[in-house]
């Protein structure tokens, strides 16, 4: 028994060493994807690792992005209007030529979906989150910057 116990103790510590070294968002972690569940669409894209992440389904409209963002269970969380914002030059494009196939972040405060080290979404108009139990909550955006909250 005790030779059972120091078995599991050493098992549980290289376990803990292993994932704290290469960190939260090393690419080891980062190549967990959960099952897609409804009402995922097959077009959304995932982000996250073994602790959780986001769906980001994103179709080009006329000169911006509609983005809805799922959790990994399916609840979505927010949908709207996202621009291309080019990191570099530090302003929102007009033209919409990149397709979404990689997100690499995601900033849930400033509604931003990194997608390179050039270019990010950054929500543009009226973000929804609705509530399974509540009133929807709307929150206003210009390229990235919150403007009203109702």
């Amino acid at each position: 028994m005790v030779k059972q116990i120091k078995k599991l103790n050493k098992a549980v510590l290289s376990t803990y060493l292993l994932f704290s070294s290469i960190g939260c968002h090393s690419d080891v972690l980062d190549i967990y994807q959960p099952k897609r569940v409804y009402p995922i669409p097959s077009s959304a894209v995932w982000y996250g690792g073994i602790d959780g992440g986001n769906w980001f389904d994103c179709k080009p409209q006329k000169n911006h992005y509609f983005c809805k963002i799922y959790l990994d269970n399916g609840y979505l969380t927010n949908y709207g209007d996202f621009r291309l914002y080019n990191e570099k030059k530090g302003t929102c494009e007009e033209s919409i030529d990149k397709e979404i196939i990689k997100v690499e972040g995601y900033d849930t405060f400033s509604e931003i979906i990194f997608l390179d080290t050039s270019f990010s979404l950054r929500a543009d108009g009226v973000m929804t989150y609705p509530f399974i139990d509540a009133p929807s909550k709307y929150t206003s955006y210009i390229c990235g910057k919150e403007i009203s909250n109702f």
